[in-house]
């Protein structure tokens, strides 16, 4: 079974999270559901990770760290990015969705102090 394990143990619903800070005196002046580089990102980094025992691979390739990917070869390295370049699209077409219905996993908020 693939599968991509759970990164936070703890989720708050944004209307929950929402409703706890108006209890600590803030007012919510916006929120955004999209964002392309952790969302869009997210999904192509998720599904690697469940054809790998190491994770975040492309992730720590792209960020430079030759010491944590130095067992992959280049040609896989290779792979991997292009398989974010030609899934990119379609995972930013899903996070536009989700951000119409706001949903997603990345919540943006930014609240003012009353």
């Amino acid at each position: 079974m693939l599968r991509d394990p759970p990164r936070h143990l703890l989720f708050f619903k944004p209307k929950d999270f929402v409703s706890i800070a108006k209890t600590y005196g803030f007012q919510l002046e916006e929120k955004h559901f999209l964002s392309f580089e952790q969302n869009s990102f997210g999904w192509t980094q998720s599904i690697l990770n469940c054809f790998y025992k190491k994770r975040e691979v492309l992730f720590e390739s792209l960020k430079g760290n030759k010491n944590y990917i130095k067992e992959f070869s280049k040609f896989n390295l290779l792979l991997q990015k292009l398989f974010f370049v030609f899934s990119f699209p379609l995972f930013a077409i899903f996070d536009i969705i989700e951000s119409i219905f706001n949903k997603g996993a990345t919540v943006e908020f930014r609240f003012k102090k009353i």
